[in-house]
């Protein structure tokens, strides 16, 4: 997955939106940045992607097939 990120309007954050899987990251700094885009793939794949489908609302379940198709887990 290629991401770019941009900066907002004031110019002061680093922001990345990827609705279709969830991911809404905001930072100052790019190790901040990195560090919170991380936590949240994490967070998206053992919440949804993980999980069985039997446990998800039908929403989940889409989420869950979006981070499927876009990761792989290794």
């Amino acid at each position: 997955m290629k991401i770019t990120p941009e900066l907002d309007d004031s110019k002061t954050l680093i922001c990345y939106n990827k609705d279709d899987i969830g991911i809404f990251v905001y930072a100052e700094s790019r190790e901040r940045f990195l560090s919170l885009l991380y936590e949240q793939i994490a967070m998206l794949w053992q919440e949804y992607a993980r999980v069985p489908d039997a446990k998800l609302s039908k929403e989940a379940q889409d989420l869950k097939k979006a981070l499927k198709a876009t990761f792989e887990e290794i």
